[in-house]
């Protein structure tokens, strides 16, 4: 018996530790996540300027609101497909290709002037019309060449053609770019949407962002 008495007061001084323990897990993990939000904010704040500090990255309702306030054009609805804002693209470009396979002015003004793939035919990247200038110049580069060559690195922003017109805004400022690219489920470019395209003429810093820097 006396064995007997002893186990039981054993296992409720376990049992009492192990609850201890989970309330503790629990008071450090609610610490934790409330510590974390403002972390993040001051994260984004000085590595992406132009990025709002009052949208979270995971409240994209919220965030939408705040572009159709803002930057996006009233005409401009920021929940449609982002597939009804974008352009064709004007011309494709491979990483291999030399300055003879660039597109000429006379096709437009239009920027991007280009889309670079590669030899999946995925997007790498874009080329302004000052970037065909520059090719055109150094006629000894390949495209890709001179993309590794460039400062700040080239880079192409991608955006599924199932998403909206606010999550191309939000790619568009976060990333400092005039243009997202728009792929289909296969990963290839069928269009672009520009900055141009989808906001407002101007733009004012007062906002807490330059739209066109």
């Amino acid at each position: 018996m006396m064995k007997n008495s002893v186990m039981k007061t054993h296992r409720a001084r376990a049992a009492v530790v192990a609850r201890k323990a989970t309330v503790s897990r629990r008071r450090t993990k609610v610490t934790a996540t409330a510590v974390q939000p403002g972390s993040a904010a001051e994260e984004r704040d000085a590595h992406h300027k132009d990025w709002p500090t009052n949208v979270a990255n995971s409240s994209f309702d919220e965030m939408e609101r705040f572009y159709a306030k803002t930057v996006i054009r009233p005409d401009v609805d920021p929940k449609a497909s982002c597939v009804d804002v974008m352009t064709v693209v004007p011309a494709f470009v491979h990483v291999d290709d030399s300055f003879k396979a660039l597109p000429k002015r006379a096709v437009g003004d239009m920027e991007p002037a280009a889309v670079v793939v590669d030899e999946t035919n995925h997007a790498v990247s874009t080329l302004s019309w000052n970037d065909v200038d520059a090719l055109k110049v150094m006629q000894d580069h390949t495209v890709g060449k001179y993309l590794l060559a460039k400062q700040p690195p080239a880079q192409a922003i991608v955006l599924d053609a199932t998403r909206t017109v606010g999550d191309a805004a939000a790619l568009l400022l976060r990333h400092k770019v005039e243009a997202v690219i728009i792929t289909n489920k296969a990963g290839n470019a069928v269009g672009v949407v520009t900055r141009k395209g989808i906001f407002q003429t101007g733009g004012s810093e007062d906002d807490g962002f330059d739209v066109f820097q």
